[in-house]
């Protein structure tokens, strides 16, 4: 079992389990902000033409 990682940043070989790189001081991981704004933006994205869509077949109706 590997125990070790590299670091995104400097590349530099460190302990599995850091949160901030020992060499570059940099934090490590974050990637779950990221999705969580993807997923949020998707989200607006999809209701927005959602009721675009509504708005367009309630006019034709009448």
């Amino acid at each position: 079992m590997e125990k070790t990682k590299m670091c995104k940043h400097c590349q530099s070989e460190i302990d599995k389990k850091a949160k901030v790189c020992p060499s570059c001081g940099k934090k490590l991981g974050g990637n779950v902000k990221f999705v969580i704004i993807g997923i949020i933006a998707l989200f607006v994205l999809i209701g927005a033409f959602g009721n675009k869509d509504d708005k367009d077949t309630k006019d034709t109706a009448n």
